[in-house]
């Protein structure tokens, strides 16, 4: 007997957004998800900023922020960033983007599997 795995086909949760503001993407609820694989992309030559990856749990109400090693930081040129998340122990998840000055173009794409 075979079970079916949970799987998080590719949703992007921003679409050529204006990084002349901040934003924060719409929420990705992660039920059975147990890996998960964030992209996100810039097309810039003037905006600054940061990437946030915030997440809910089950027993609570706000979303915190994931705490990498380091920023996600855009500084000034295009880019991308790919972010691997493993034994995932949150219900929901979405992207936020903080502007600092500038403005361009953002992208970005989740997709996941249960293992």
């Amino acid at each position: 007997m075979s079970s079916q795995k949970a799987v998080l086909k590719p949703y992007q949760l921003f679409n050529a957004n204006s990084m002349s503001a901040d934003a924060t993407s719409s929420e990705v609820y992660l039920h059975g998800v147990d890996t998960a694989f964030i992209t996100v992309d810039w097309n810039t030559s003037t905006a600054a900023g940061a990437i946030t990856v915030e997440v809910l749990y089950d027993n609570t109400i706000l979303f915190v922020p994931l705490n990498f090693s380091s920023a996600i930081a855009i500084s000034g040129s295009s880019g991308a960033h790919q972010i691997k998340l493993r034994e995932i122990p949150f219900t929901k998840i979405r992207v936020k983007y903080t502007r600092t000055s500038g403005s361009g173009v953002l992208n970005c794409w989740i997709q996941g599997k249960g293992v």
